[in-house]
């Protein structure tokens, strides 16, 4: 399980950077929605596992966060598109998928040191 999540955060989450930084994407808007929604599902569970398996608890919680800040943040993108502080926004939402896909590494590899120090 801890494997197939964190493909899934490698693989969806570049996808969805790619996606994203491409300018005229709009008929693309859709694939890169769903990449990163499951890019925050997978870091949200990779987070509730940590939590649970006490891996790392900070860490945990910001993975928790960030999963939830990153679909935040991209839903604040819709309404601010024709306003100044589109940009601001379009910036902290790169910054949190990046920061999604490291922290997403960080507690799987937490979580599997944790579970082979029980073992």
């Amino acid at each position: 399980m801890i494997t197939l999540l964190r493909w899934i955060v490698r693989v969806a989450g570049l996808g969805a950077l790619a996606i994203g930084a491409i300018p005229a994407r709009v008929a693309l808007i859709n694939v890169h929605m769903a990449l990163g929604g499951l890019v925050a599902l997978a870091l949200i569970v990779l987070g509730v596992m940590a939590f649970i398996t006490r891996a790392k608890s900070p860490a945990a919680v910001a993975g928790f966060l960030v999963g939830l800040g990153l679909v935040s943040v991209g839903m604040m993108q819709l309404p601010w598109l024709g306003q100044g502080g589109h940009l601001v926004v379009r910036v902290c939402h790169v910054l949190l998928g990046i920061m999604a896909i490291g922290l997403g590494e960080a507690l799987a590899a937490a979580i599997t040191r944790k579970r082979a120090s029980l073992a």
